[in-house]
């Protein structure tokens, strides 16, 4: 390949930018934690970063470490009386040249009572 066409894929170069990097990755998502564990007062909107609580949660979840944002998750059509938590986020995509719109959803690997919900959804 010639120099003139060569063109920098990435803007990470060393290993210590790579590292620094990664480290500002963190200390954002700390501080999306701490706001996301703040107690909310009565009757105010929560944090964007507010996670969902609870025993039921935690066994809806492939992971205890992993779960959407509660200001942004897909919540399941149910019947009063179920729980309408899937660990789950929507993704829209718009083209930008066609403007057509494609719907995505998001998730951990699936739990079997994952494919019922989706289907559901769809």
């Amino acid at each position: 390949m010639s120099t003139a066409s060569h063109t920098r894929l990435h803007p990470l170069t060393t290993s210590t930018e790579v590292q620094k990097t990664f480290e500002e990755l963190e200390w954002h998502q700390r501080k999306r934690w701490a706001e996301g564990m703040r107690k909310t007062a009565p009757g105010a909107k929560p944090s964007q970063w507010a996670g969902l609580p609870g025993a039921e949660i935690v066994a809806r979840n492939r992971y205890a470490n992993i779960y959407p944002w509660q200001s942004n998750r897909v919540k399941l059509e149910v019947t009063d009386g179920q729980s309408d938590y899937i660990n789950a986020s929507p993704i829209t995509l718009k083209c930008t040249r066609g403007g057509n719109v494609k719907r995505y959803i998001a998730t951990q690997v699936c739990l079997p009572f994952y494919w019922t919900s989706a289907t559901l959804q769809t």
